[in-house]
């Protein structure tokens, strides 16, 4: 069976669990979250943080194989911004399957969802180190705003913020 990209459902908070540990020991300076933090969330949080992804305001895609997730990208409308914007979140791919196209059809789907409620950019901020996940996104037509913030767990560190044009 190949791979199918779909939004995640409610039901599936184990795989949620497993793919954000993962995310957060691969690539722990892209995810504000600390690993050691997260393994020691309960049953409860995993199943509470997969329902807040299914609020209007957020969405969270992902790739499955075989019900496994291997990618996933979330979005998300921050009200306090004026007007609100919409934001892609939480991207990752796991390593046996980059190379694929992967991050490019979970981003598509959260695009998708944004523009399903009007929004015709879609922000993102990206740690200035990490250079893989810049050329991706540079690919896909984001495009850099300007707009550095310090990094929450490092400010001596910058995240850049990307943005793109979705109509």
């Amino acid at each position: 069976m190949g791979v199918e990209v779909r939004r995640a459902r409610p039901d599936e908070a184990s795989e949620l669990k497993r793919l954000r540990l993962e995310m957060l020991r691969d690539s722990p300076s892209s995810f504000e979250e600390r690993l050691e933090r997260v393994e020691a969330w309960d049953e409860g949080r995993w199943t509470s943080r997969l329902t807040s992804m299914s609020a209007p305001d957020s969405a969270l895609f992902i790739a499955a194989e075989d019900d496994a997730w291997v990618a996933q990208a979330a979005g998300r409308v921050y009200g306090t911004y004026v007007p609100p914007r919409a934001y892609l979140l939480s991207v990752y791919v796991t390593p046996s399957h980059r190379g694929r196209r992967l991050v490019e059809k979970v981003v598509e789907r959260v695009e998708d969802w944004a523009r399903g409620l009007g929004f015709s950019e879609l922000y993102l901020d990206v740690h200035e180190g990490a250079a893989a996940a810049r050329t991706a996104y540079a690919r896909m037509g984001y495009v850099d705003t300007g707009v550095t913030t310090p990094y929450a767990n490092n400010e001596a560190e910058s995240e850049i913020e990307l943005a793109k044009q979705l109509d």
